[in-house]
């Protein structure tokens, strides 16, 4: 087979092509469902997906018909696209906006801390508000003790995102 029998040089089929797994499994089928619908082998698929080789313009085809992608030219022929087409977009087209910051939290060891629900609700244990001393961090985890039991709980800054924490001063000791 010669180069230009392959996909190869289409950067939009080369595209769907690499994101082929991701595709099927979204739609919960497998490569031999995959090989069902479009007639190419479950080899072929396998070796499509594996990034191994391109696949002939007559199987992408195949494929796009199943998939809903654009098909490609054969000659002077072109094999008419499905009805539905799935709209592939490119990561150079999303909007240039910031990513968010990550939230940080930060404590002072030595002080208590009463840590809740925003909205509490007295049935859930986790919602009653227990007194904490902060006692420092280990990797990304906040390590409290529990005042009066002297248990330890401890929070990821993601974990205390939605928490009501209230500092309530130094203890003396």
């Amino acid at each position: 087979m010669n180069k230009s029998e392959t996909i190869k040089d289409d950067v939009k089929a080369v595209a769907n092509i690499s994101s082929l797994r991701m595709s099927r499994q979204k739609r919960g089928w497998t490569q031999k469902d995959v090989s069902r619908l479009s007639g190419v082998g479950k080899s072929q698929i396998h070796d499509y997906e594996a990034g191994a080789v391109y696949p002939t313009k007559k199987n992408y085809n195949k494929l796009a018909q199943v998939f809903g992608w654009d098909t490609v030219h054969i000659g002077s022929k072109r094999i008419e696209p499905p009805r539905q087409t799935q709209e592939i977009v490119y990561l150079a087209t999303l909007p240039d906006e910031p990513l968010p910051r990550p939230v940080k939290f930060t404590f002072e060891e030595g002080h208590t801390y009463h840590i809740t629900e925003r909205q509490a609700d007295p049935r859930k244990p986790d919602s009653r508000p227990y007194e904490f001393k902060y006692e420092g961090q280990q990797g990304i985890h906040h390590v409290f003790r529990e005042v009066s039991g002297n248990w330890t709980r401890t929070y990821t800054d993601a974990q205390l995102i939605g928490k009501e924490v209230d500092e309530r001063g130094k203890n003396a000791e």
